[in-house]
């Protein structure tokens, strides 16, 4: 049977195109007219996705297990086809003529799939064959050039089958890809053909001379991505030989073997010129791409995931999901963005099917945390800290009267030493009390009673597949992470499906969903917080029964306590508010929960003419709930009902009691009971995206563009409760009475009668974001030497000004690159793999939010009239434009010795231009200052990576990797605010000065100690002490240095031995300041620095020490309470590198498995992270365990292990 298919395409590219511009302007206009309609079916699409995905699976199932039954003997070809064409539906294309003299076919096969059937029909026939869906095309072969087929197997080093590695015969169109196993065959190889390809990402290219069994092929990992990776921009796809832009692209084999669960913290030392502050992606300008280009406004990349920017939460992507992360840095790469691509683009693309039947993959990691060391923290003990205690408190009766009057809280120590003076305890019993509290050491009762090691564990399981129509992938993902305080607890589960269906050879469908749900608790006790208090305050007695501890209320509005005050209240009859950190863990509960989903649906039509068209959406749906319960006998509560109880009072103000000394019928304002504080927080966007697409290679040219539109909206709203006498049964509360609070009379919140407001932390809030956008981009290719790229985008949204002059400016791009290595002169020089020169220019853009075209207000209640009021924070600004930054981007790409030296390196210039800054304005418009486009930025830098194989061979191999990147800011003009007016502000904020950087440091000079005193005294700009007194002098505070590393990078290397592997890398972060806070003695419940110690004492101790007299000299108050925290002396150079990472892997050889099927491959690993630091400091201060002036908790190693099993 002979079958010709005929299609005709209708109407020429043009009126196709018209047809596709006036369906999208159709589709947009339905969509703003019905959003009502549109929103109620997107919210059904998250439970369709669903079904559809599974469908597809099934569909994919059922396709790849049709089967065929033919028998008969000495049958011609032609009836072979008809059967097969009758069974299942195929159309097979071959020519009469030579089908006729091909030799007859004796065949039985049962439940045999087609591949089979037709490899078993053509076998020793001068015939080839391709399917492309339900098209068999059968070809003719000249017979004196045909060979028996080749086979084979691929295996990686450790002998790890490859599945769809791509094999092609050099010199023909005949290709095929390795199957789950490995294993391939080309059947009717020519035998004029005499190389076969092999390429596999991530794994150096292969070209063999052919054999008819080529064996066992080994590929061997590539020191950096292959010629043939592709960049993802989230618009198209590109290869790395046709762009001009500045970009990393790090597979997912790279990240494989990471521990992080943040996808983002795993780029770390992956990328020269993304910097992750402390390896922590912690929000603001903790992950940079570049240096930060923006005063006011988001310094965060923007983040893509499958061509769509993700607002939810990156932790609900499956680091396990992700088949490659491309990071777009200059304007040419990331431009496509336009007013969102300033501060760089991480474009995440997720796993899909491979080809060939069902295969799992399963990998799990257990990780280990020791207890944080909390020594690190550098206190002092407990005998040192009672001495100079002892030195501070004053020994008066006045002291004692105002202590039990105002309620101040107070240590043990004080405690002693005021019921000594008062005669309440003899000395003896004094001093005996004091000597057991100096031999008093709380730590290990911390560490045993509030902390334990943290655990993480990951278990990942995923399904994918392929057929010649249908690709699946499909994951399911647990996580159970346990934090160092006690009740800290969080749980993840994420659902993840994709698929993608050809329903005709033009026409693909494709739908992936993502589902993130978790939930977890939080510490009620930290133990940081209890570690800060007096050594001495322990948390149980010998007998195991739990200890009060003197400290601050913890809430908001409240005077503090002290035993007096405590036992006062007790002795009125009212509830006991003393802190017992050890009941305290279960008279609060912290819990939260959490889910994001994502759902994305595309549909692409491709004609035979290069040109296509695409459409897709987006929906992004998530919320999260934080619920704070306080028991009725939590000690902050406790404490803020009796602080607003109203007593009866006497004629002369005196509270009136009943014979027992309780209260005579007070009045609580604030009900008993419980309290629950609920924070929600809803969102959901929306994208819609509409473009052509054209992609054409003639003779020497290759000409790729795209032309599109795209809506997107994003809302977010949210709300924050407190709800009192409430009782987690019943659900009741009791209302409060807000205006009463304030008007009532704390006779008991503090005894002299000085009242504390009541906050009110009721709150709702709603945005809404609207961007609409239109886009091209184009790029031309000559000789696949020369590469022209071209990139435009115009943004609208509803955060821009009403100002036309300012809303219609679009962000461009350009780029050129040269191969040289394509080149005559160079093409045969056999040590240059690869020579290109890049060269860019463009314009990106950085979108403000704390700024708008209307005035901005916080609705709330006036604390005079307690009614509803609006408070005005920011005016209307018309002139509101996106911040715009202008990229220039030099680039060269080098390979060398057979791709064994890979060297790129980038220079770049970056001048961002109407930034958000503080301005004067016209006061008479009620603001002083406002946030204006009238600020600009110099970023400069440049980005090294060389890669070396070292050693390369079948059993060992050794490779490096290096990565360093500089990047030098300055502010070029800014308006000096009013935030920043006298010095202290400038030493104490993050102010901003022309001709600094961002993150400057400002620090006043330390001038020693006094003498006779030992009192700090600081510099003026003359060298001169500057006398006692606030001063408005704004040269006291100077420029000490950067806050942000200047530069940073990694140290990279690979060891290979036959089945082990190890990896080790060294990040480093160069160029930057860190001040510690001068300690300070003073007595309280707080426990003292331990750099106290080597205090000043006496004349002549000035020359030995920076660390003043523990007694304040009242003469030396303001330099002493203003300065001392911002002093240049406690500066200390904060440059460090850490052994990040240390990876022993180990790959079960193919030859243990044997010849069963069933497990493909089996991968075991052994992790250490933060293993050794090495600082520049003296002060043993780990820069990434040091926020505020003060140390915090160490960051601890992380021990690990691991499988990943594929079958």
């Amino acid at each position: 049977m002979n079958k010709s298919i005929k299609k005709q395409l209708s109407g020429t590219a043009l009126s196709q195109v018209k047809r596709w511009d006036l369906l999208m302007k159709e589709t947009l206009s339905f969509l703003q007219t019905n959003k009502s309609l549109v929103r109620s079916i997107f919210m059904k699409m998250q439970l369709i996705s669903f079904i559809l995905c599974f469908c597809l699976m099934q569909v994919v199932a059922k396709s790849n297990a049709q089967t065929f039954n033919i028998k008969g003997d000495n049958l011609k070809l032609s009836q072979i086809f008809d059967q097969i064409s009758e069974q299942g539906n195929y159309d097979i294309l071959y020519n009469s003529k030579d089908i006729s003299k091909a030799s007859p076919v004796s065949i039985n096969m049962s439940n045999v799939s087609l591949e089979t059937l037709l490899k078993s029909t053509l076998k020793n026939q001068p015939f080839e064959y391709q399917i492309k869906n339900k098209t068999i095309v059968i070809k003719a072969v000249d017979e004196l050039d045909v060979q028996q087929r080749i086979s084979g197997r691929i295996l990686d080093e450790n002998g790890k089958p490859l599945a769809g590695a791509g094999i092609s015969a050099i010199g023909s169109n005949i290709q095929t890809a390795s199957d789950q196993d490995g294993y391939f065959q080309l059947a009717n190889v020519p035998s004029s053909v005499k190389k076969l390809q092999i390429t596999y990402v991530g794994m150096e290219k292969l070209i063999l001379n052919i054999q008819a069994d080529m064996g066992r092929i080994i590929m061997r990992s590539s020191s950096s991505e292959l010629d043939e990776v592709m960049i993802h921009t989230g618009y198209q796809s590109l290869p790395k030989e046709r762009s001009t832009g500045a970009f990393d692209v790090i597979s997912g084999k790279r990240l494989e073997g990471k521990l992080q669960t943040n996808v983002l913290e795993r780029l770390e030392g992956m990328a020269p010129g993304l910097m992750l502050i402390n390896g922590k992606d912690t929000g603001g300008d903790a992950l940079t791409i570049r240096g930060v280009s923006t005063l006011f406004g988001t310094a965060r990349p923007l983040i893509v995931v499958d061509n769509f920017p993700i607002e939810g939460d990156i932790n609900s992507i499956n680091p396990n999901d992700v088949a490659s992360i491309s990071v777009l840095k200059d304007a040419a790469a990331a431009s496509i963005w336009g007013a969102r691509a300033a501060n760089g683009v991480i474009v995440i693309t997720t796993k899909r099917g491979s080809k060939g039947t069902a295969q799992f993959q399963y990998s799990n990691s257990f990780q280990f945390e020791a207890k944080p060391n909390i020594d690190y923290l550098n206190r002092l003990g407990a005998a040192e800290d009672i001495a100079i205690e002892s030195l501070l408190v004053p020994r008066t009766a006045q002291f004692e009267q105002n202590t039990r009057l105002r309620g101040r809280e107070v240590s043990k120590f004080t405690q002693l030493l005021m019921d000594s003076l008062t005669g309440r305890i003899s000395v003896d019993d004094f001093n005996k009390q004091v000597n057991w509290l100096s031999k008093q050491d709380n730590s290990q009762q911390i560490k045993d009673l509030l902390m334990q090691g943290a655990f993480l564990q990951n278990h990942s399981l995923a399904l994918n597949g392929a057929s010649d129509r249908f690709r699946y992938y499909s994951s399911l993902n647990f996580t159970d992470r346990r934090g160092s305080n006690l009740k800290e607890r969080s749980k993840n589960y994420s659902v993840f499906l994709k698929t993608s269906v050809d329903l005709t050879s033009k026409l693909q469908f494709a739908i992936s969903s993502n589902f993130t749900f978790g939930n977890g608790t939080q510490a009620p006790v930290q133990a940081l917080d209890i570690f800060r208090l007096k050594p001495y305050d322990l948390l149980q007695d010998d007998q195991g029964n739990p200890l009060a501890m003197n400290r601050a209320a913890g809430s908001s509005g409240q005077s503090s306590s002290n035993i007096y005050s405590i036992n006062q209240r007790k002795a009125w009859g009212l509830d006991d508010e003393s802190y017992f950190p050890l009941l305290e863990m279960d008279r609060t509960d912290i819990t939260n929960r959490n889910s994001s989903n994502r759902i994305q649906a595309e549909l692409v039509y491709k004609l035979e003419s290069g040109i296509g068209f695409n459409v897709s959406y987006q929906l992004e749906k998530g919320n999260s709930y934080l619920r704070n319960y306080a028991h009725p006998n939590q000690a902050n509560l406790v404490k803020q009902i009796n602080d607003y109880v109203t007593p009866i009072l006497g004629n002369n103000n005196e509270v009136m009691v009943n014979p027992d000394g309780t209260l005579l019928t007070p009045i609580f304002n604030i009900p008993q009971g419980g309290k629950l504080d609920e924070t929600r927080l809803d969102y959901n966007s929306h994208v819609i995206r509409g473009w052509m697409d054209f992609n054409k290679t003639f003779q020497d040219h290759q000409i790729s563009a795209i032309l599109g539109l795209e809506n997107q909206q994003v809302k977010s709203s949210g709300s924050q409760l407190t709800k009192y006498g409430y009782d987690d049964n019943s659900l009741n509360f009791i209302q409060l009475d807000h205006q009463r609070l304030q008007e009532v009379t704390p006779i008991l919140q503090t005894l002299t009668g000085v009242r504390t407001e009541f906050s009110v932390s009721d709150a709702f809030r709603y945005t809404e974001n609207r961007f609409v956008s239109a886009f091209a981009n184009a790029s031309y290719t000559y000789k696949s030497k020369y590469t022209y790229s071209g990139s435009i985008r115009m943004d609208q949204t509803n955060l821009f000004g009403t100002d036309k002059k300012y809303r219609y400016a679009p962000m461009w791009s350009s780029g050129l690159s040269w191969n040289l290595a394509k080149e005559d002169f160079i093409k045969d020089i056999p040590t240059i793999n690869e020579f290109k020169i890049r060269a860019t220019y463009g314009i990106n853009g950085n979108i403000p939010k704390n700024s708008g075209p209307f005035m901005i207000a916080e609705a709330g209640i006036n604390y005079l009239s307690f009614l509803p009021s609006l408070l005005v924070t920011t005016p209307r600004n018309d002139g509101l434009r996106w911040e715009r930054t202008a990229v220039t981007n030099i680039g060269l790409d080098l390979t060398l010795f057979d791709y064994r030296v890979r060297f790129k390196g980038d220079y770049y210039l970056r001048r961002s231009s109407d930034l958000l800054g503080d301005e004067q304005i016209n006061p008479t418009y009620g603001f002083e200052s406002a946030q204006l486009n009238t600020a600009s930025m110099n970023n400069d830098g440049f980005e090294l990576q060389l890669t070396t194989q070292n050693i390369k061979n079948k059993d060992f191999g050794w490779t490096s990797t290096l990565m360093f990147a500089q990047n030098r800011n300055k502010i070029t003009k800014v308006h000096q605010g009013t935030r920043f007016s006298n010095p202290r502000a400038i030493a104490a904020g993050s102010p901003f000065f022309e001709g600094k950087p961002y993150g400057a440091l400002y620090s006043f000079r330390y001038g020693g100690l006094s003498p006779d005193k030992g009192q700090l005294q600081v510099l003026n700009e003359r060298g001169e002490i500057e006398p006692n007194q606030l001063s408005s002098n704004l040269e006291l505070a100077y420029y000490s240095g950067n806050r942000r590393p200047i530069s940073n990078g990694a140290i990279g290397n690979n060891f290979r031995y036959k089945s082990f592997e190890l990896d080790f890398m060294f990040v480093f972060y160069l160029g930057h300041l860190m001040r510690q806070n001068m300690p300070d003695a003073l007595f309280g419940i707080y426990s003292m620095d331990g750099r106290l110690a080597d205090a000043w004492k006496k004349p002549g101790d000035e020359a030995n020490t920076i660390i003043p007299n523990v007694v304040l000299d009242n003469a030396n108050y303001y330099t002493y309470t203003y300065y001392r925290n911002f002093l240049d002396v406690n500066v200390f150079d904060a440059d460090y590198a850490k052994l990040r990472e240390l990876i022993l892997t180990y790959n079960l050889p193919i030859e243990v498995l044997g010849k069963q099927r069933t497990i493909k491959s089996l991968q075991i690993n052994l992790q250490g992270r933060n293993l050794w630091t090495l600082r520049k400091n003296k002060e043993g201060i780990d820069p990434e365990s040091f926020s505020g002036g003060a140390r915090t908790l160490p960051v601890s190693p992380t021990y690990a292990f691991g499988l990943n099993l594929t079958f």
